[in-house]
């Protein structure tokens, strides 16, 4: 099978890139820069392609599809991966950085996936895979932005289920918890939160929180591995929880909205130092 992955070059879907390829199935990684990830993707048994496409421009999407269309007439899965984030209030929150997130964690994967559909309905079947977290089903301080670009992804993989089901095109959501990939340990306060914010303690207390849940969550392979199952199930599941997350999962629809509030603010204050 081929099959397309957004920010192939390193974390979650670098590894799913490895796993696929190393069953036999060809991979075109979608990567800002070609050039810079070409040693890390060459280290991957098999089949392993990349693709400049960064979600952040435009402009890169429509040749991105074009480019892998050119090398194949089957594309079987797209796997919308690619994510960035920050930590910083609503008030505080930049409309540079706010467009930064939503641009990249969604409104990239809404271009890429509009440009694909009509080649996966051309050939009457598909899978398109959308990596989104727990953070797309309830909000959490300090993510506005990350949360609002997820959940409106959740939405997205939600109706596109229903309109492309009769072309045998399949989607399912993939909802991680905290793993072990760079996303916290590289944020940088000061983009949306400013030094004097009278928000910052609070978010350097959830900043403190958020890595140490990175440090010690699932291993980026264990992510990889329910996408690898989404994309060659007969009948993919609307929605994959993996590893840790099932049980936070589990937790959050079997108590009110406002027990669970009150769960992670307790969760939150004892964790935050």
């Amino acid at each position: 099978m081929d099959i397309l992955i957004t920010g192939a070059g390193r974390g979650i879907g670098y590894l799913t890139a490895g796993k696929l390829a190393k069953m036999g199935h060809r991979v075109f990684a979608g990567v800002r820069d070609p050039a810079q990830a070409a040693p890390a993707l060459s280290r991957l048994a098999g089949e392993v392609i990349p693709i400049r496409l960064d979600l952040l421009d435009q402009d890169t999407i429509t040749p991105a599809v074009e480019a892998v269309m050119a090398r194949t007439n089957h594309l079987h899965g797209l796997v919308n991966n690619a994510g960035i984030s920050n930590l910083g209030p609503l008030e505080d929150q930049p409309d540079e950085e706010f467009e930064r997130i939503m641009q990249t964690n969604f409104f990239g994967h809404y271009q890429l996936t509009r440009t694909v559909l009509p080649h996966m309905r051309a050939q009457q079947n598909g899978r398109i895979v959308m990596v989104s977290s727990l953070s797309g089903l309830f909000g959490l301080p300090g993510e506005t932005a990350y949360c609002c670009s997820k959940f409106a992804m959740e939405a997205m993989a939600e109706c596109l289920r229903f309109e492309v089901a009769s072309f045998g095109i399949g989607v399912a959501v993939i909802n991680p918890s905290y793993t072990q990939t760079e996303l916290a340990a590289s944020t940088d306060l000061d983009r949306a939160t400013p030094r004097m914010s009278p928000y910052r303690e609070q978010m350097k207390a959830l900043l403190r929180v958020q890595q140490a849940g990175e440090a010690a969550g699932d291993d980026g392979g264990v992510v990889a591995d329910t996408i690898v199952d989404a994309l060659t199930a007969a009948t993919p599941k609307m929605r994959y929880v993996p590893g840790s997350a099932a049980e936070l999962y589990a937790t959050w629809k079997g108590v009110s909205d406002e027990e669970f509030h009150n769960l992670v603010r307790q969760t939150l204050a004892a964790g935050g130092g």
